[in-house]
C-alpha cells in the first residue's frame, strides 16, 4: 500500500492566504469548503478528518473503522473524490 505524505494544513494555509490578493477570495472560499464539508455524510467526513487532520495512513484507518485496509482505500478515495465534486 502506498503511504500518502501528510502535510501541515497550517502551513498550506498560510501560503495559501499569501497568495490571494483579495481578502473576499477568502470569505468566499472558506464559505465554499464549509457548504461542501457539511454536504458529506458523517462517514464521509470521518474518513477525510482521519486522513487529512490526524494523518492515519490507510491502515490505520482501516484498524479504527474495523474494515480491511482495501476497504479503507476504496472509502477514502470514495470520500476524496466526492469532496472534490461538491467543491467544484
Amino acid at each position: 500500500q502506498q503511504v500518502r505524505p501528510t502535510i501541515s494544513i497550517d502551513q498550506d494555509a498560510e501560503e495559501y492566504v499569501d497568495d490571494l490578493s483579495d481578502p473576499a477570495e477568502i470569505v468566499t472560499d472558506s464559505a465554499q469548503l464549509r457548504a461542501a464539508w457539511h454536504q458529506l455524510n458523517a462517514r464521509e467526513r470521518q474518513i477525510l478528518a482521519l486522513v487529512a487532520w490526524e494523518g492515519l495512513t490507510e491502515e490505520s484507518v482501516a484498524e479504527v473503522l474495523g474494515v480491511t485496509v482495501g476497504s479503507a482505500s476504496s472509502a477514502i478515495s470514495r470520500a476524496r473524490h466526492r469532496f472534490r465534486e461538491l467543491l467544484s
